[in-house]
């Protein structure tokens, strides 16, 4: 079933997956309501099927007006036994800003209001973030030297600049009828929405291409400038996996290190070891970089550790080229 394929999607971790959850949901219940309408599915199938549809639709979907539309709260939900509905607003966000997935938000897998109740969390998310750049610019500028006056002496500055003088003097903090803060605050709203609509604008970005997984971090690398806060919440929330799996591999390849002989090892060497251990591939991928001047052959880089199972296949079953 679909469920089983997008759980081994899901549990990966080359590419981002947390971006994903919103359409794996609507996806598996789309899935359900086929199976219970085929004919050909027997009668047990389907009383199975019927309970797991109940329970999505319960956890996860609207109801009844918008039937299949996945449900979105910004705030975190929890129903009986304190188990949690609905799916997290981080891996609405997330999905946002993944060119993959945010037009299917906003045409496919939400209600319109909801979608636009998500948008304006995304605007807010980009204000703050310019507000909190801009207060840290101004602290780090407050905390050097003075840079003396707007202008200079007119003696100094020569014959005819003294004419000009007092034609700019203005600061954009200052107080005055105590509207700036706000004007200050609406010209950062401008920005980012005129950032959020250019983004909007874009073609969705092609799960492949020629075979090979789209890895949308790699395009907001590239897109930093055009699009910089968004780049940076980009960042933060593509980097949520969807899955406990890829951290409980780590700590099985952890095990594997922090053997019986090295049980007295401190906390920090076991961490800089599995550190190390883990982005092996980009250490070798950029030692020029990061050792330039020193051979690599001189550093002892173990190969990556492969999590496989019992038939010697990777664990690893996320996005892979060669899926």
């Amino acid at each position: 079933m679909k469920m089983a394929v997008w759980q081994r999607l899901l549990e990966g971790q080359t590419y981002p997956t947390g971006s994903l959850v919103v359409m794996a949901v609507y996806i598996v219940r789309k899935h359900y309501v086929e199976v219970l309408a085929c004919p050909d599915t027997n009668d047990s199938v389907k009383n199975l099927v019927k309970i797991l549809l109940e329970d999505f639709d319960g956890r996860y979907h609207q109801q009844p007006d918008h039937e299949g539309k996945v449900r979105f709260n910004a705030a975190a939900e929890t129903g009986k036994g304190n188990r949690y509905k609905g799916v997290s607003s981080d891996m609405f966000i997330a999905a946002f800003l993944d060119r993959r997935c945010r037009k299917g938000l906003e045409k496919v897998w939400m209600v319109p209001e909801q979608y636009k109740e998500l948008r304006a969390i995304v605007l807010e998310l980009m204000v703050d973030l310019v507000k909190k750049d801009e207060k840290e610019t101004d602290t780090n500028k407050n905390g050097g030297e003075s840079e003396g006056p707007m202008h200079a002496n007119a003696a100094a500055a020569g014959e005819t600049d003294f004419a000009f003088d007092g034609a700019f003097d203005y600061d954009d903090n200052e107080s005055g009828d105590g509207g700036s803060d706000s004007d200050n605050e609406e010209r950062i709203r401008i920005r980012c929405e005129a950032q959020l609509a250019a983004y909007e604008l874009l073609d969705p970005m092609k799960m492949k291409t020629d075979g090979k997984y789209n890895n949308p971090l790699q395009w907001w690398a590239v897109s930093k400038d055009t699009y910089p806060e968004l780049a940076k919440l980009a960042k933060k929330y593509l980097s949520i996996p969807a899955t406990s799996a890829p951290s409980e591999r780590v700590w099985s390849r952890t095990a594997r290190v922090l053997t019986a002989r090295r049980a007295s090892t401190s906390p920090d060497l076991i961490s800089a070891i599995m550190f190390v251990q883990e982005n092996v591939s980009l250490i070798r991928k950029h030692w020029d970089e990061l050792m330039p001047g020193e051979a690599l052959s001189e550093y002892f880089l173990p190969p990556p550790l492969e999590d496989k199972d019992d038939d010697g296949k990777s664990t690893d079953v996320g996005q892979h080229d060669d899926d």
